[in-house]
């Protein structure tokens, strides 16, 4: 095992040779803090040990808040869409709901599935949330199985990933005031 000096409480695990020698995308990760203690591919490695200044990143994961449910994202993040539609509104509890559009198959969810409840909040769109603590994880629309939606709240930092623009600002909460400068769009593009 190798100390990672750059993310202190996690260990390099599955190889003998110093970090700085595993070909970038390969070996395996392990990651001390997770909830699960769970080794995750690794994406890019490098380590202060050896007097290497490149950064450590694995793929983004996350998790509901009781950690019953935890995810991982193959690749980058796609920017994050605001939606102030009422459904989202009424989903999160908040004045809008936080997504990142994700293919499919980069989704992974790595512990809980028994724990996953589908709400359809309307024809053809499932909601998805941890049934102990009420998270919301997913979103789904059954005509595009190809994508879902993350909750962005529920990716563990650091998230590197930023607001694009904001959606259906025409049904917004009234009391909610937009204050920055991304695009707004009174629908769906």
């Amino acid at each position: 095992m190798k100390l990672c000096i750059s993310v202190p409480r996690c260990t390099f695990t599955n190889r003998s040779e110093a970090p700085e020698v595993f070909p970038r995308g390969q070996g395996q990760f392990k990651c001390m803090c997770a909830l699960d203690g769970s080794s995750l591919p690794v994406v890019g490695i490098t380590s202060a040990v050896f007097g290497l200044e490149r950064e450590i990143q694995h793929m983004p994961s996350g998790g509901c808040l009781c950690g019953a449910i935890r995810y991982q994202i193959q690749g980058d993040l796609a920017p994050i869409e605001i939606c102030h539609c009422s459904q989202c509104r009424r989903a999160q509890g908040t004045p809008f709901a936080s997504n990142i559009p994700i293919r499919s198959e980069r989704f992974t969810l790595v512990q809980g599935s028994e724990s996953l409840t589908v709400y359809a909040s309307s024809p053809g769109k499932e909601r998805l949330f941890c049934r102990h603590c009420g998270s919301p994880v997913i979103s789904r629309r059954t005509g595009v199985p190809d994508w879902v939606r993350v909750r962005a709240g529920t990716l563990d930092a650091p998230v590197p990933a930023r607001p694009r623009a904001h959606f259906h600002v025409a049904s917004k909460a009234d009391w909610w005031d937009i204050e920055d400068d991304l695009p707004r769009y009174a629908e769906r593009d």
